[in-house]
């Protein structure tokens, strides 16, 4: 939410690490966020995409070239939103915000 108040929305969610495995997790990221999960061929992320950032200065060779030339996405492993799930949540989200508002006043110091 914070992001797209800045004026960054997001149009998809690239996962990777043990969580990327998980057909159940994948789609209820896709469901909480409402938007298509991708998963990369290429499972290491983090060490991988240092890799990525190396290769750059080395060679000389864009970041955008490196990542198009050895990022793979794994159609099989991608899913989008259900939209009766994306309902649910959104309404879990809504009851969750609406109990915070409800109890902060009660941990806001006296004259604050």
């Amino acid at each position: 939410d914070q992001l797209t108040r800045l004026g960054h929305a997001a149009t998809e969610i690239v996962l990777t690490g043990g969580g990327a495995k998980s057909a159940t997790w994948r789609q209820v990221i896709a469901d909480v966020f409402n938007l298509p999960v991708k998963v990369l061929q290429q499972e290491e992320g983090a060490a991988f995409g240092a890799a990525l950032q190396a290769a750059e200065m080395l060679s000389g060779e864009s970041i955008q070239a490196l990542v198009s030339e050895h990022l793979i996405e794994d159609d099989k492993m991608a899913c989008q939103p259900e939209a009766g799930a994306v309902a649910f949540y959104e309404e879990a989200c809504r009851n969750y915000q609406a109990r915070v508002a409800a109890v902060t006043p009660l941990y806001k110091p006296a004259g604050v």
